[in-house]
């Protein structure tokens, strides 16, 4: 099949039933699950924009009434994103096939067709005359998608995801395999694309802190490091065991465990939208002109439930840009520094063996209050 024969016979068709809004969300590879929660997140608002109200004359007594009757909205993506078991409300979501919808996707870029009557494209596609994209960097990542994407208003809500629960038979197998408890089960995650990654021995010398305490019910921690099986490069941190799970697995894991400690990505954003203590490590907070403060997990998505740990190792640098006047072009994000750091849910460390120290006060905290239990 070719792109246009994809667009033609899948897309088209599926388009014509103008009863519906549909958002198309264009990444095919299943990566970006942070952009993934944020277009849908956001898919009614989106919809609201476009002129998706109908009316019908309905008579009641002799008398007829006009009622507003909105668009089904559906949020077409990849069936790669099937595995996350997200569900939004008032939203309807359709998996293609990952090569059609690439294909489809293709078409739709190659030849500009971003908008429809009742259809819109899912991600940064408007260019400036140099043929960049239109971006805001002053702006937190999802309010990029709201302004430079959607055109909606700032104060837009982003709506939470409802994530599908394993079932019965899921929860038994996957306890056959690792030991999860809530008073002793601890999942480390070191591996990420969205961020450079902490060395190995910061995760070992974490390892050995751990080990040296005593949960109340078991008299042990068990820690397990994420890994994903088909990448030889992910191996399990020095003296934890590896757990390879899916990805809706890994959500039950982390709300059923002691805590879940990595590196900010995607994943552990949507680890974060569970019960568990959640703690993530989002890099240096000044680093390259406060480019991490962009994607802040609590800024982009407030409902996020995540302990966040960030370093400030190279304030200095950051000092020197500030009263240099590098940073007059990024006066947002100077407001995105005072936000964080005006938070009493984040934590700043200087070295690795602060974040450690940290870590550990938090799960000892957590070990007191299973022990009142």
């Amino acid at each position: 099949m070719t792109k246009q024969e994809a667009y033609e016979k899948i897309f088209l068709p599926l388009v014509e039933d103008k009863s519906k809004f549909f958002l198309f969300y264009s990444m095919a590879t299943g990566n970006g699950i942070g952009d993934f929660f944020i277009v849908g997140g956001l898919a009614v608002a989106v919809a609201g924009k476009f002129k998706n109200e109908t009316f019908q004359f309905v008579q009641n007594n002799n008398k007829i009434n006009l009622v507003e009757s909105r668009r089904e909205v559906v949020f077409v993506c990849t069936e790669k994103y099937k595995r996350l078991g997200a569900e939004f409300d008032g939203v309807t979501m359709l998996y293609l096939d990952p090569a059609v919808h690439l294909l489809i996707a293709k078409y739709i870029s190659e030849n500009n067709l971003f908008v429809g009557e009742n259809y819109t494209w899912g991600w940064f596609y408007k260019k400036n005359s140099d043929g960049k994209l239109i971006r805001n960097w002053n702006l937190n990542f999802t309010d990029q998608f709201k302004n430079n994407l959607f055109d909606i208003p700032l104060d837009t809500p982003l709506q939470p995801p409802h994530i599908q629960p394993l079932s019965l038979e899921e929860k038994v197998n996957l306890h056959s395999k690792y030991f999860i408890n809530s008073d002793s089960t601890v999942i480390l995650c070191p591996y990420c694309r969205s961020s450079p990654p902490l060395p190995m021995n910061f995760w070992e010398n974490l390892v050995t802190e751990l080990y040296s305490l005593t949960p109340p019910h078991t008299n042990r921690i068990f820690i397990y490091t994420n890994v994903n099986a088909q990448d030889d490069s992910q191996q399990a941190i020095k003296n934890t065991l590896p757990i390879s799970a899916t990805v809706r697995e890994m959500f039950y894991v982390a709300e059923n465990s002691l805590c879940t400690i990595g590196q900010r990505s995607g994943f552990m954003e949507f680890l974060s939208f569970s019960k568990g203590n959640v703690f993530i490590f989002e890099g240096s907070v000044f680093d390259k002109n406060l480019s991490r403060l962009v994607y802040d997990t609590k800024i982009i998505f407030p409902f996020s439930n995540a302990h966040e740990i960030y370093f400030y190792d190279n304030a200095l640098e950051f000092i020197k840009k500030f009263f240099s006047g590098s940073f007059n072009k990024l006066s947002g994000r100077i407001d995105l520094l005072k936000s964080v750091l005006n938070r009493g849910d984040v934590k700043f460390v200087h070295t690795h063996e602060e974040a450690i120290e940290f870590i550990m006060q938090n799960v000892n905290d957590l070990l007191k209050q299973i022990t009142k239990i």
